[in-house]
């Protein structure tokens, strides 16, 4: 199933089980770390995530933030945002790439 969120109806990104869904969770089978959500559109609905690793949350956390705080598409901005974040270099740019992928996708 492919779901997307458009970037301008994005309100909020949380780190952790910060949202109703992952509060009533009655699961500890991921670490905290790995939790994040999106909240978007005017009701404020949450997307709620959880990455393979504390490492990978951060670096999408880190590029939805910077997307976000960039006018919304400055390219070189969320590299360096991303590639701050993330001591390995091929993996973050494993996620540049895929983070950029799916942004088209879903234009």
């Amino acid at each position: 199933m492919i779901f997307s969120v458009p970037i301008d109806t994005i309100k909020e990104i949380r780190c952790g089980k910060n949202t109703d869904v992952f509060r009533e969770m009655d699961r500890d089978d991921f670490q905290e770390d790995c939790a994040f959500s999106i909240i978007y559109s005017d009701s404020f609905e949450t997307l709620n995530l959880v990455a393979y690793s504390p490492d990978e949350a951060n670096i999408w956390v880190t590029g939805l933030r910077c997307l976000l705080d960039s006018d919304k598409g400055k390219e070189e901005y969320i590299h360096a945002c991303v590639r701050k974040s993330c001591k390995n270099v091929q993996y973050a740019t494993y996620i540049i790439v895929f983070f950029f992928f799916c942004c088209e996708v879903g234009d």
